[in-house]
């Protein structure tokens, strides 16, 4: 277990088996109006001459467990079950509470000597006694951030078409050579035999787009982490809170990631300290209690997860030695937009909902637009990087960047400048020439840098 929250619902649970309910949900009280619930209470609000006003009370304990833990005596624990059924014979529910306590005090006129002498003792057991308090902190830091990358211009082997559109890569080249190597052809050479049609055949015009995707699809993806965020975790191992003879109680590994990275949403790393707890021998019990509730849970294995808020005793001989209470305190820490996280064990990059990103809209079969880099033909220097996760980023002609995400409507496959609202650009799958186009503003279709 690593959730704290898991160890909440646990404890609720327990404090949910450990009282009754009646039809319309109150928690019910004995035929005598005696309350049973393990709230904890303060003693000012306790009608007893053993308790004391300044101190707090659990509401009720387990029987079973301090029976396991050696708290009771035999006798003890006759009297304890004595005061779980004295509230006019109700049936017992194997807890000692506040109430009942009260109650047999009451009746100590039916208790012998040696009973009445255990009652002190049976109140202690109820007493919340003072705790350490452990501080368990810990914080997220970036250590760095990257947010340079780089694109390479994609040179396909012509060797790597076939049939009518190798010849026409191959005429291409003959005046549209932007490396100079005749066995290579590129998606700017494509664009300038386009922008020459009138020596082409319509034939091979229609070729055109069929170069233009083998590019696209012969082109290095950029990496989903190619921007990326390192983030530091403090403490990232072991951390003694504290170590006696007979327990030991530890921080370590609390990091949450987020269970998914969405494209159009702020990432956010949240680190809430996880404390373990662990006896060092079988004589050595573990009891812990919630502090809201006042359920309480014994680790039988002599070893807990996920302690923190948690009131913890250790008992030993049946003694209480050790009292504590791990308190956690959760640090996060915010992601921008699209960066990966790089953690110490792994990478985390930011994936988006749609799956309509990576393909083509409509009815119509056609190829998807794999991750490279790609430019316009209305404005050459405006650029299109698409990441191997979906999102991209366009740089328009003046050099302003411009964040994308991916949508699904009526085409419309990435929407840039998140969170702005100022400029919008929209990469249809649509097109003659390259891949997509841009509507909403005049940089027009898309195709391999």
């Amino acid at each position: 277990m690593r959730i704290h929250g898991a160890a909440l619902a646990l404890l609720a649970a327990l404090a949910a088996a450990c009282t009754t309910t009646t039809d319309d949900g109150d928690v019910s009280t004995s035929e005598s109006g005696l309350n049973e619930v393990s709230t904890p209470r303060k003693g000012n609000t306790i009608n007893s001459p053993s308790v004391d006003p300044t101190k707090t009370y659990w509401g009720a304990r387990s029987l079973t467990i301090l029976s396991n833990i050696g708290a009771l005596t035999p006798e003890e624990v006759t009297l304890a079950k004595r005061a779980d059924g004295i509230t006019a014979n109700a049936p017992p529910n194997g807890r000692l509470g506040i109430d009942e306590l009260v109650e047999l005090e009451k009746r100590s006129g039916t208790l012998f000597p040696s009973e009445r002498a255990m009652l002190p003792k049976l109140w202690s057991l109820l007493e919340m006694a003072p705790a350490t308090v452990l501080g368990a902190t810990a914080s997220l830091t970036e250590m760095a951030r990257q947010n340079s990358y780089s694109v390479t211009k994609t040179q396909l082997p012509i060797s790597k078409l076939t049939g009518d559109a190798k010849t026409v890569a191959q005429r291409i080249e003959l005046s549209a050579n932007s490396d100079g190597d005749p066995d290579t052809i590129a998606g700017i050479d494509v664009f300038n035999a386009n922008s020459d049609s009138g020596s082409y055949l319509p034939g091979e015009i229609a070729r055109f787009r069929e170069i233009m995707i083998a590019i696209a699809a012969g082109a290095a993806p950029i990496p989903a982490d190619a921007q990326k965020i390192t983030v530091g975790v403090a403490p990232d191992a072991k951390t003694v809170l504290l170590d006696t003879p007979e327990v030991s109680f530890w921080q370590q590994d609390g990091l949450t990631p987020p269970t998914s990275l969405r494209l159009d949403q702020q990432a956010t790393l949240r680190y809430e300290p996880v404390v373990h707890v662990k006896v060092k021998d079988g004589a050595t019990k573990l009891v812990l209690i919630n502090t809201e509730s006042g359920s309480d849970w014994q680790a039988e294995s002599g070893e807990y997860t996920n302690a923190g808020g948690a009131y913890v005793e250790v008992w030993k001989n049946g003694s209480r030695i050790v009292v504590a209470m791990p308190k956690v305190a959760s640090t996060k820490l915010d992601i921008p937009y699209g960066h990966a996280i790089q953690l110490s064990s792994s990478t985390l990059t930011q994936s988006f909902v749609s799956t309509m990103f990576m393909q083509w809209g409509g009815t119509e079969s056609r190829p998807s637009i794999p991750s490279g880099s790609y430019r316009f033909t209305k404005d050459p220097k405006a650029r299109f990087d698409l990441f191997a996760n979906g999102r991209a980023i366009l740089t328009d002609g003046d050099g302003a960047v411009h964040e994308c995400i991916p949508q699904a409507t009526n085409y419309v496959v990435s929407r840039c400048d998140v969170g702005s609202g100022n400029v919008w650009y929209y990469i249809s799958f649509s097109g003659n020439l390259g891949l997509a186009s841009a509507s909403s503003v005049a940089l027009g279709e898309l195709y391999p840098n």
